[in-house]
């Protein structure tokens, strides 16, 4: 369902500035493969430039061969802009997923048929941009639904014991967690809990590493204190990240479906 070809004027791409965006670059097979899946999965439109921007066509992932190598797009829709595809000497692509910004750029595209039907094919990028900026949209989880994190904590005196927590809210970029009372001794800001595990109802259990940023104690009139820990995540590969979003968009979905009225 591709769009016709624009004139525009020169697009500017993240990618083209790599030394200041390498820290969203993804290099790992197994993290590139995933994100792509998605996009097959989903059928999301994707916005491809030709060359330097200045044109530009709508276009969707119709499927992966991973044993090939090979990546098959919906073509534009007539022979001339499907032609000038083909022509230009890179292709960048930009697309979001799960609200986060997904850019990479493929040297060439060639005509092929897949599914018997027109389709652009091209190798599998080696490099993905997944632009995840420092600031996060914070969910707090379901009440009925509960996320619980669990941590090994290393006390000098009683050795190291396992804490199994609920998780307050949670980003992509870390999680504030409730604790009880007696472990501020252990709870340092800037204390990193390597191995913790991180149960997601309904999605997954991933293994994660976390950095404690802010302890705040929280009185409750008719209950004990308790800790509010903010904590990032340390470390964690993108494949992980992109479940936890996952999850994030789902109950945001889940909520907004409920309060419009189109379920129960």
């Amino acid at each position: 369902m591709p769009s016709s070809l624009g004139e525009q004027t020169p697009h500017a791409f993240e990618i083209d500035r790599f030394d200041e965006y390498a820290q969203y670059a993804l290099d790992q097979p197994q993290e590139i493969h995933y994100y792509l899946g998605q996009l097959a999965k989903h059928g999301d439109l994707i916005s491809a430039y030709l060359d330097d921007g200045r044109q530009s066509f709508l276009t969707t992932l119709l499927a992966i061969d991973l044993e090939g190598g090979e990546l098959f797009f919906d073509p534009p829709q007539s022979p001339e802009q499907s032609s000038a595809a083909v022509q230009a000497r890179q292709i960048t692509f930009i697309v979001r997923i799960e609200r986060v910004k997904v850019q990479f750029r493929l040297n060439a595209l060639q005509a092929t048929i897949h599914n018997n039907r027109p389709a652009l094919k091209a190798a599998v990028p080696s490099i993905l941009l997944r632009l995840q900026r420092r600031e996060h949209f914070r969910l707090e989880p379901p009440g009925g639904i509960p996320i619980r994190c669990g941590i090994a904590i290393d006390d000098p005196n009683t050795g190291i014991h396992r804490h199994d927590l609920t998780v307050l809210d949670i980003s992509g970029g870390g999680i504030s967690l409730e604790a009880p009372i007696d472990l501020l001794a252990n709870l340092e800001p800037g204390s990193i809990f390597k191995d913790c595990r991180l149960e997601i109802p309904d999605e997954c259990v991933l293994q994660i590493n976390l950095q404690v940023r802010k302890v705040v104690e929280v009185s409750s009139p008719n209950g004990p204190h308790t800790l509010r820990i903010g904590c990032s995540f340390v470390g964690v590969p993108a494949m992980r990240l992109g479940m936890i979003e996952r999850y994030i968009t789902r109950i945001e979905r889940e909520r907004t479906a409920r309060n419009s009225g189109l379920v129960d």
